[in-house]
């Protein structure tokens, strides 16, 4: 299943459904926003989560560094999601919001708090 947008905004996944049984679908829409202030980071999806590859001025700020996995944005996963989806959720943010991303590097779990901007 794909769904897309003309800003090219989209989310890859799978749905299998077992006709002989009642299913529920949860879809996961991630919403861009017009006054964000991108916080500087190049990521690969991961089925676990956003692994950063490349941190810029204000992301190193907070914390993050290049090889952080993370998992969670303000307490929602990041598994399952398209790149798209990751950085529009979790690194671009409007300038009067704090952000705290849950993130795992060098096999533990941290909780990194972003100032707002």
């Amino acid at each position: 299943m794909s769904c897309s947008r003309e800003n090219g905004a989209f989310s890859d996944g799978v749905v299998q459904l077992d006709l002989r049984a009642s299913a529920t679908t949860v879809v996961r829409v991630v919403r861009y926003r017009r006054d964000a202030v991108e916080l500087g980071v190049e990521l690969e999806a991961e089925p676990e989560g956003a692994r950063v590859t490349r941190v810029r001025r204000r992301a190193l700020r907070a914390g993050l560094r290049a090889g952080d996995l993370v998992r969670a944005v303000d307490g929602v996963p990041l598994a399952g999601l398209g790149g798209a989806a990751m950085t529009a959720l979790a690194f671009e943010a409007p300038p009067e919001a704090a952000i705290q991303w849950t993130i795992e590097r060098n096999a533990q779990t941290l909780t990194i708090t972003a100032p707002a901007w």
